[in-house]
């Protein structure tokens, strides 16, 4: 073979070595950023969820029927979970 060729073809297969690196670089990047995704995700159901169950606890507060004794209407769970 002839010099220029080989020194030619050492020079590709360099390349193409740095062109995996960068590759797998770059793949670790997008997993390490879907892994983030789904933390994330994750935290925002958690916290919605939270807040869904929070709305649940005040409307069941105020379609509560008054207890024998209280005067404004209100049962006094409520004026509880108010005065907190």
């Amino acid at each position: 073979m002839h010099c220029g060729i080989l020194i030619g073809m050492h020079y590709f297969f360099v390349y193409c070595s740095q062109l995996d690196e960068k590759y797998s670089a770059s793949r670790d990047e997008v997993m390490m950023l879907h892994r983030e995704r789904e933390h994330y995700e994750e935290n925002m159901k958690k916290a919605f969820m939270r807040g869904v169950c929070a709305l649940n606890m005040e409307a069941m507060n105020m379609f509560q029927e008054p207890e024998p004794g209280a005067t404004d209407g209100t049962s006094a769970a409520a004026a509880q979970s108010h005065s907190m």
